[in-house]
Parts: C-alpha cells; sequence; structure tokens
C-alpha cells in the first residue's frame, strides 16, 4: 500500500501555469507533451490519461505510479513532480525523457 494518503487536486494546466508545447509520444494510456510552466526556462512533460478512456489507468493506478516515482531518486528515471485533474483528464508532471521508453530501447538493443 502508500505510505501515505494522496490527494490529486481539481485544477488545469492554465490554472497550474503550464503551456503545452509539441507532442512527445502516444501510447495506450495516453498521450505525452513538452511543456513549460510560467516563469521558468525548464522543460517539462506532461502526460494526459484521459478519463473516458478505458484503456487509461485509474485513479489508484495513477496515484500509486505518482507515490513510487515522487520519492525516486535515479539519475536514469525521469523524475515525477505532481499530479492534478481536470474533467476530462488526470494529468502527471514530469522530468522528459528523449531516448524513447523501455520498450524500444529494447528493440534498439536487438
Amino acid at each position: 500500500g502508500r505510505p501515505k494518503e494522496i490527494h490529486v487536486p481539481a485544477t488545469s494546466l492554465a490554472e497550474q501555469g503550464y503551456t503545452v508545447g509539441k507532442e512527445l509520444g502516444r501510447g495506450g494510456q495516453g498521450i505525452m507533451y513538452l511543456c513549460q510552466k510560467r516563469m521558468s526556462t525548464v522543460d517539462y512533460c506532461v502526460k494526459f490519461y484521459e478519463k473516458e478512456d478505458a484503456n487509461a489507468c485509474g485513479l489508484n493506478e495513477l496515484i500509486d505510479e505518482y507515490a513510487m516515482m515522487k520519492d525516486l531518486n535515479n539519475k536514469y528515471v525521469a523524475k515525477t513532480y505532481e499530479v492534478f485533474q481536470d474533467q476530462s483528464f488526470y494529468y502527471l508532471i514530469n522530468e522528459p525523457y528523449f531516448g524513447g521508453d523501455l520498450t524500444k530501447l529494447g528493440n534498439k538493443a536487438l
């Protein structure tokens, strides 16, 4: 189980200060975009999980991922910063990674 209860605030990307840029990738669970936060030059990655999509993870799975990744400190794993939701989507804000996922890495190694 989770070490503590995690609150997923109801807010929007704009209210949190994010501007969405180019699409980085898409998969069965959602779409990832490059984004920037207002008053910052740092790039972030935002994962959009559509609430109505049966393939997207549910709230409990998302919270579990967030709880595990938030405190993970490894230079080879993208850092996770925050999670929030609006009426249509759950959003997970991460450090961007440009090398692809483990599936793509495995295919490149063959």
